[in-house]
Order: structure tokens, then C-alpha cells, then sequence
């Protein structure tokens, strides 16, 4: 899902990679990276030097490092800090060709989250919401009578799982860079595993259900796949619908298996067992 890119730095190009302590931005080379979230799981990054090329968001922390894309047209987009509390790394980059790309703007931050669940539990570039969304008016009509989350979510879920159909073609077809609209997604009620995970996460997050969107590969075939996970505290072992869920750890939830399912009794199997879901992102 992420190619390997190769960084270097463009001839010409003033290229600052000192850490601002004190504050909260910083501005290079048309780039700006704008961490005043951090505290709440996220920061954001704008893009205003125009130009057709490529250009990419890069947040690294412990060896481990997430790539974004970002507009070039100057609309600031919001990413996660979904590694936990320390010191990230933050780059913006331009494309120069193939696979090669300069560094625009660099920016260190040390991210100590107030709440841990924070980059789960709002809007980002994967998961991406306002509270005019469709999506999220129906995620507060449909719950308005539930009295916990464990209800909240199995609402959301058999809703999700209803409404919503695999769309095969766009499978076949879908580029490298594709993002969901939700509201376009459950308006043609038709969607990848990427759109059903987004869905899914947008609604149960609007709700204040911190909810992963996570890809990686899953059993038999080892395909590349996309789910959720979601956390709910303090409720034991409770089995909702065909679904198990653990208050003390993330939950698997699968809304394109359980929605595209035949024998709901293996899905429900299968889908509570880890071993089957192999996690190489989450958003």
C-alpha cells in the first residue's frame, strides 16, 4: 500500500531540520507542519508552493513511519499521531521523479497524549468527517435511544453491514492514493473494504467510540485488507449480535466479511480470532 520511497535533498533548497522547542508550527519551503493538536492525537500539514508534482506527508516515530499524501493546493489536511507519546519526526516532501523525493520542511514535536485513545476519536485524512456529515447525523438518529456504547456500536455495525454492498468493479479498478467519501460511499451504498472501515470508523468515532481504521493481510490468502477495531471500557465479556467484545483490549470488527456473509456463524468465528488478521497500519 506504501511504496518505499527514496529521500534526497534538492539542489538549491534551504532545508532546516531543527527542533522548535517552543512552538507549535513551522513554515519552510512552501510547506507548513502545524502540530498544535499533538496533545490530541494529531497534527496538520498544508502545501502552498503550487506545481503539479507530488506531494507527501511523512510522520516517523521509534523506526516506524506512516506516508500521506497531501493537496498541493494549499487545503490543510490533518494525520494522526496514532504511534503513542514520544518525540515524532514530521516531513513534508516533493516529488522529483519516479520514486525520488526532496525534503521541503521538517519538524520534530514530543507528543505526551492527554488521552490515549485521542488520534481514534476524531476526524483525520483516512477517516475523514465534519459534523454536517450525512453519515454522522445518521450515526446520532439511529443510536438516540441507546443508552451505552456496547449498543451504540452494534447499532452502527448491523447498520453498516446492511446498508452497504462489496463493489467488486471499483475493487478491480481502485488507484494507489484512493480515499473514501462517506457521505458518497454510503450514499451509493456500494464500497470497498477501505469505504466500509471508513464508514464504520466515522460513525462510532462521531459518537465518541474510539474506533482504529487498520489494513494489513488476512487468512487464508493472505490478501490486503481493511477493518476496525474498537474499544469499549469496562464491559467484560459481552456478546453482541455475532460479534465478541473485550473492555480490555481492542475489539476486530469487520463490517465487509460480516456484510458480505453467507454463514454468519463462521464469520463471527473467524472474526474473532486474531490469528487471522495480520495488522500493517493503522489510521
Amino acid at each position: 500500500m506504501k511504496r518505499i520511497i527514496s529521500l534526497i535533498l534538492a539542489l538549491g533548497l534551504a532545508v532546516t531540520t531543527a527542533v522548535c522547542a517552543a512552538d507549535t508550527s513551522k513554515t519552510a519551503n512552501g510547506a507548513t507542519i502545524d502540530a498544535a493538536g499533538a496533545k490530541d492525537g494529531y497534527f496538520s500539514a498544508c502545501y502552498t508552493g503550487g506545481g503539479d508534482k507530488r506531494i507527501k506527508v511523512m510522520a516517523e516515530k521509534d523506526g516506524e513511519r506512516y506516508t500521506y499524501d497531501l493537496k498541493n493546493n494549499g487545503e490543510s489536511e490533518v494525520y494522526p499521531l496514532q504511534m503513542g507519546d514520544g518525540q515524532y519526526k514530521l516531513r513534508v516532501l516533493r516529488n522529483i521523479t519516479g520514486t525520488k523525493y526532496s525534503v521541503l520542511n521538517t519538524f520534530y514535536v514530543d507528543v505526551k497524549l492527554e488521552n490515549p485513545h485521542s488520534p481514534f476519536l476524531r476526524s483525520s485524512q483516512y477517516v475523514n468527517y465534519t459534523d454536517e456529515s450525512n453519515v454522522i447525523k445518521t450515526a446520532r438518529e439511529i443510536t438516540k435511544d441507546a443508552e451505552t456504547d456496547l449498543e451504540k456500536v452494534d447499532i452502527v455495525y448491523g447498520y453498516v453491514t446492511n446498508a452497504m454492498k462489496y463493489d467488486h468493479q471499483k475493487a478491480k479498478t481502485v488507484k494507489s492514493g484512493y480515499l473514501p467519501d462517506v457521505d458518497m460511499v454510503v450514499a451509493n451504498k456500494m464500497g470497498i473494504c477501505f469505504d466500509y472501515a471508513a464508514v464504520m470508523a466515522a460513525m462510532t468515532r462521531s459518537l465518541g467510540i474510539p474506533t482504529k481504521l487498520v489494513t494489513g493481510y488476512v487468512a487464508p490468502s493472505n490478501g490486503y485488507h481493511a477493518w476496525n477495531e474498537v474499544y469499549i471500557e469496562d464491559i467484560g465479556w459481552v456478546k453482541t449480535g455475532k460479534l465478541y467484545f473485550d473492555g480490555e483490549s481492542w475489539t476486530t470488527m469487520d463490517p465487509t466479511f460480516t456484510s458480505s456473509a453467507k454463514n454468519s456463524d463462521y464469520i463471527a468465528k473467524f472474526i474473532s480470532n486474531k490469528a487471522n488478521y495480520s495488522i500493517k497500519y493503522v489510521y
